[in-house]
């Protein structure tokens, strides 16, 4: 999947779990019941410890990735399957690793971005 569909794809996992918990209104009456009915428990522990369970979410890593297609199942399973994609130019901050290594027998030190 191209980096940038990954982008919003996460951007869609944070909405899915506003559908899930039956979010109407900021002003609308709350009936738990319902919000129990519809988001169990068990539920979101699963979700929340799947998407914990990534590393890093952030677009360009592998847990963005399979962030996306958690949320993309998700959706098909509540009927949600005519989802539009929009591809947006972004920066991805891939953090491939490197050293720094000063001349004779000094140990390389690592750098991070």
């Amino acid at each position: 999947m191209p980096r940038n569909r990954t982008f919003i794809c996460q951007t869609l996992y944070g909405i899915a779990a506003l559908l899930a918990l039956g979010v109407q209104s900021a002003f609308a009456s709350v009936n738990y019941d319902d919000l129990r009915a519809l988001a169990p428990e068990s539920r979101l522990r699963e979700t929340i410890g799947f998407l914990a369970g990534l590393d890093s979410r952030v677009t360009g890593y592998p847990g963005a990735e399979q962030a996306t297609r958690y949320v993309e199942r998700q959706f098909n399973e509540i009927g949600l399957d005519d989802i539009t994609l929009h591809k947006y130019d972004v920066s991805v901050p891939v953090e491939k690793g490197g050293f720094l290594q000063v001349e004779g027998d000094s140990p390389p030190i690592d750098l991070h971005g």
